[in-house]
This record gives structure tokens, C-alpha cells and sequence, in this order.
């Protein structure tokens, strides 16, 4: 891992400072009101930290739209790298947490995913950890299983890179299954449980994978049925 500059954990911290500034302003604005409630304290609070959360989540977006995190390697000393540590210090202080709790409905996660930069589509649903979610495309009617880890990541030793995952429709991820950056999987694939898929393997239409390493176990025909031989 490499050292964080302290230019980038400032521009980390003045954006938070903002969010926290918005959400102290609306608290305080609104206590008077919340007081005159049964409970309006405790909803206040929460409406506060999701306030705080979503401000945080839309100056991460319009931080990403000016300074997008590249694919591929990120070169050491680079102004790439300076921009990519705030974007880093966003992970590991506020989105990862969010995207660990597993009180969060899957529901809810789907929205944070789409809020973080994800492309999920229609009844596709995660209890999983999905990290850098800009990377990450899924397709409709797609299970990720219960702590499923989706990485697109590459950060070993002081090399740093990302490459995008893209897991297609009707794709079922067993739980615990961990899949590594540049994975695509193809449409109808199954990943047993507690594989692991590792960096850049390519996983073709209805093929069933499993092991650690992930290999192709099977296939299946278009009833979801393991095809015959």
C-alpha cells in the first residue's frame, strides 16, 4: 500500500467538512420542530445521517465525473494517484462500512450500488460487498449472494490498478463467492458458494463454476438443467 499524501487526505477532509456542514445546518434548523414531536429527535437523527450520507455520496459523483479513477494501472507519484487517494479515503472512511452492514436490506443495497456508480439492471439484487462500484456492471434478474465479495481492484504491495467487472443476467452468485477484477460472466452462469474467481477469467453462458480456484464444472441447458454430455 502506499503512503497517502496529505494533499489529498485535505481535499478529503474539506469535502466531508461539507457534508457535515449541510447535514449540522439542517439538524439545526429543524430541532426546534423535532422537540415539539414524540420521537422527532431520534427521526431528526436519522433523517441528519442520511442527509450527511447522500451529500457525501453526490460530492463523491461530481468528484468522479472531474477526476475519474482510470482502468488499469494507476502510475506511483502521478496526478492521477494524488486524485485517486481521496477517492480512496472515501472508500475506506464512509462506503465501504456502508456497503458491509448487513442490517441494510437488499433493496437498499441495489440503490446504494446505483447511488455509488454501479449499472444494475431490473430485479438484480445484491447481500454482498460490491467496492468500487464504478467498475461494477450487472444485468437484470442477477443474485449476489450473502457476503459475496466483488473486487475490481487490484492493490498488491504498491501496485494499484482496476479493471471492470461485468456479470451478466440471470447470473446467480453463491454465498461467500469471491470475484476478482476483470471477471465477466456470462449470461445464466452460476458460481457455486465460497469459489473463488480469480483476476481476469472469462466464465461463458450457463457454465457452472466452482473450486479455488474457480474451473468449469458443468453446463446448463436452457431449462437451468445441467446439460447432458
Amino acid at each position: 500500500m502506499r503512503p497517502i499524501g496529505v494533499g489529498s487526505v485535505l481535499w478529503f477532509v474539506s469535502m466531508l467538512l461539507c457534508s457535515l456542514a449541510v447535514a449540522a445546518g439542517f439538524a439545526w434548523s429543524l430541532d426546534p420542530f423535532a422537540r415539539s414531536l414524540p420521537l422527532g429527535e431520534v427521526f431528526l437523527f436519522l433523517a441528519t445521517c442520511l442527509l450527511f450520507m447522500g451529500v457525501s455520496i453526490f460530492l463523491y459523483r461530481v468528484f468522479l465525473r472531474f477526476f475519474p479513477v482510470p482502468v488499469g494501472e494507476i502510475p506511483d507519484g502521478s496526478r492521477q494517484e494524488f486524485y485517486y487517494f481521496v477517492y480512496l479515503l472515501h472508500w475506506l472512511v464512509l462506503f465501504a462500512p456502508l456497503t458491509r452492514a448487513t442490517f441494510i436490506p437488499a433493496p437498499f443495497s441495489r440503490l446504494i450500488m446505483i447511488a455509488l456508480g454501479a449499472r444494475v439492471g431490473p430485479g438484480s439484487y445484491s447481500s454482498g460487498v460490491v467496492m468500487d462500484s464504478q467498475f461494477v456492471t450487472v444485468g437484470s434478474n442477477s443474485l449476489i449472494g450473502l457476503d459475496v465479495a466483488i473486487l475490481p481492484h487490484a492493490l498488491e504491495g504498491s501496485r494499484a490498478a482496476h479493471y471492470p467487472i461485468v456479470i451478466g443476467s440471470g447470473v446467480t452468485i453463491g454465498a461467500r463467492a469471491l470475484i476478482m477484477a476483470g471477471v465477466e460472466i456470462g449470461d445464466g452462469a452460476v458460481v457455486a458458494m465460497n469459489s473463488v474467481v480469480t483476476k481476469h477469467t472469462r466464465i461463458g453462458p450457463n457454465e457452472v463454476w466452482g473450486g479455488i480456484p474457480a474451473r468449469c464444472l458443468s453446463k446448463l441447458d436452457a431449462t437451468g438443467r445441467p446439460a447432458r454430455p
